[in-house]
């Protein structure tokens, strides 16, 4: 069927053949064939990209058109898309958004310029003119004499007329559709106004009998007129004072033309909304027109001009003379800073450049300039570094230099470098190399620095720093020398203080080791017997020199020593018997150790008999409790 229904939309001239045998097909093609020719032309459009592009292109700038006259929908969709897009430009290239609003802004911004520009130029020739004349006298005489402002009573005499404020009206509502203010009126509720000035109308008309097409174009309050101009759809009310020309009566008339004009629609279906005359507001500002009167110039104007020309000279001078006194008692206060040496100063682009050396210890110079009364960014200094001679800034070198402890002091004066106070050697030794490398250092002495290791004898065991001023020793040594040391310390110039809390005592070490080693001695005997087992002769010698060694060190710590020889026995006998036989044990090595050359004072001998056997041992047989033991007492008798 497919072969037939091609074949059939292929042919030309819409003419189908008649396909032999099957009628019901050529039927089909007859009928059908012309839409499915159409439909095959919409699906290859719909699969080309480029001619869906070409029908889109030719339609949409219609269906914009269409969208955006009939509602917002269309700006308020493609609103996101235009913030995103100029976001976008500004991020990648400012320049182009810059170079495309130009045209526009440019002249916008240098006709405001000129406008405030020339403003002030006027206002300054009016304060002039007014002020220092003796037109301008008589008028403060009267502002006084009146107790009103001096501004309302220049404008009292100069004013030919002003138009304060504009309203424009709706005619049949009497709603006010828009309202502008000179800047220097006072407004009030501007929907106040426009409802009385609109009762103020049909007053006149029902009062006097008036038709509707009578209207009301001026009447006066007090030193203030209205004047009214109506139209088909909304009238013009002027508030203004003085006497205004005939020619703006003609203004109001345009204006109120040029507003129909552009906005008739909206008068004609206008609700209350003020917003779509936005527009308008150019026009009723064109007509806050003001203007003064023209007095012919006094004679003795030019030398008003030629006296203000003459004191603003002299205020220049006067303001150049103070700079140069400000930046000459700067230039003399710099010159008196130590370690500052300036070779040039020069002004370039308004500011002053100077040029010279500084020395690192110097102060900051830029700390004189704000005192000095000059601007901090109109000085620039160019230093390059240089050393000083300055004793201060050669002291401060020095310690740096020499980095020094706090026990000594440096003192330089004239090429000599005198140090005293205490140090140990090796910054000693560095001080004396130092000195021969410095070139400004003639000669240095350190005869009054006292060398802590060498007066001291510090021995190798110890060790010694200082903190500060506080000399800290540790590690171990003798008893005589922490002894000696501790009063040796109080001779070193610059030491405060003296801690040894982390020295050891060797000696005191010593006294425990040796005192252990005699606590822990026991000496055994068979039962029955008061002499010594066989085989313990050697360890009698060790306990022997054991005692002798913790005899001199009694001597040396200056500790009086007593020696305990405790005799225990077991309980195989009765305790008399036990006591007895302990007490001769006891004898028994006492007598042997003073037949080694203990003195016989130190050794006090002591029976425990059976009362006090060895511990965890079976008090009757065991062979243990048959034993002499040792207690030492550092102490006297």
């Amino acid at each position: 069927m497919s072969e037939s229904s091609s074949h059939s939309r292929g042919s030309p001239g819409g003419q189908h053949e008649e396909i032999p045998g099957k009628p019901l097909e050529t039927l089909r093609s007859l009928i059908v064939g012309p839409t499915d020719h159409r439909l095959d032309g919409v699906a290859r459009a719909l699969d080309n990209p480029e001619q869906r592009a070409q029908d889109i292109s030719r339609v949409l700038p219609r269906a914009v058109t269409l969208g955006a006259s009939e509602n917002n929908r269309l700006a308020v969709a493609l609103e996101p898309i235009m913030e995103n897009a100029i976001r976008a430009s500004i991020k990648k290239d400012r320049r182009i958004l810059v170079d495309a609003l130009f045209p526009v802004m440019g002249p916008a911004i240098r006709k405001a310029i000129a406008s405030t520009i020339q403003g002030l130029i006027q206002n300054f020739n009016q304060l002039l003119e007014h002020s220092v004349s003796i037109r301008g006298l008589r008028w403060r005489l009267e502002a006084l004499r009146t107790r009103r402002p001096f501004a309302e009573v220049v404008l009292l005499n100069t004013l030919v007329y002003q138009v304060e404020q504009v309203f424009l009206i709706h005619r049949d509502s009497g709603l006010l559709v828009a309202h502008v203010v000179a800047k220097t009126a006072v407004a009030q509720n501007p929907d106040l106004v426009s409802g009385m000035l609109t009762a103020i109308k049909d007053f006149v008309q029902d009062s006097f009998g008036a038709a509707q097409t009578d209207t009301l174009e001026t009447f006066q309050v007090g030193e203030r007129k209205i004047w009214i101009e109506h139209g088909a759809y909304a009238m013009l009310a002027l508030v203004l004072q003085g006497n205004p020309p005939v020619d703006l009566r003609l203004m109001m008339r345009d204006a109120l033309d040029e507003i129909h004009l552009k906005q008739s629609d909206a008068l004609a279906s206008f609700d209350g909304d003020g917003e779509p005359f936005e527009v308008c507001r150019p026009i009723l500002d064109g007509l806050l027109q003001i203007q003064f009167n023209r007095q012919q110039q006094s004679s003795y104007r030019p030398w008003i001009a030629a006296a203000v020309a003459l004191a603003l000279i002299g205020w220049v001078i006067f303001l150049q003379m103070a700079d140069a006194g400000r930046w000459g008692h700067f230039a003399k206060r710099l010159h008196a800073q130590p370690g500052i040496v300036v070779t040039r100063m020069e002004e370039t682009d308004g500011r002053r450049h100077i040029y010279g050396l500084k020395d690192p210890y110097a102060p900051d110079p830029a700390a004189l300039v704000a005192p000095a009364g000059l601007s901090p960014e109109s000085v620039v200094f160019h230093w390059e570094p240089y050393q000083s001679a300055h004793p201060a800034f050669a002291q401060r070198r020095i310690t740096t230099l020499f980095d020094p402890p706090a026990t000594i002091v440096l003192d330089f004066d004239k090429g000599l470098l005198q140090a005293s106070g205490s140090a140990f050697h090796p910054w000693i030794e560095d001080a004396r190399r130092l000195a021969l490398m410095v070139p400004w250092i003639d000669h240095f002495s350190d005869l009054q620095v006292v060398d802590i290791d060498e007066h001291l004898d510090r021995p190798p065991t110890v060790t010694l720093a200082l903190d500060g001023k506080t000399l800290r020793a540790g590690g171990s040594a003798s008893h005589r020398w922490i002894a000696r040391a501790r009063t040796q310390t109080a001779d070193l110039p610059g030491i405060e203080a003296y801690d040894d809390s982390r020295l050891v005592d060797a000696d005191e070490q010593a006294w425990d080791a040796v005192t252990r080693t005699i606590v822990q001695s026991v000496f055994y005997f068979e039962a029955g017997h008061n002499q010594l087992a066989a085989g313990q002769d050697k360890h009698l010698q060790a306990v022997a020199g054991a005692v002798r060694r913790l005899a001199a060190l009694s001597r040396l710590l200056n500790r009086p020593l007593r020696i305990d020889v405790i005799g225990h026995a077991d309980n195989t006998g009765n305790e008399m018997f036990n006591i007895a036989i302990s007490r001769k044990r006891a004898q028994a090595v006492a007598d042997a150790l003073i037949a080694s050359g203990i003195d016989p004072t130190v050794l006090t001998v002591h029976a425990a008999g059976s009362g006090e056997p060895a511990p965890d041992v079976d008090r009757a047989t065991h062979a243990t409790n048959r034993r002499v033991v040792f207690k030492v007492n550092p102490t006297a008798n």
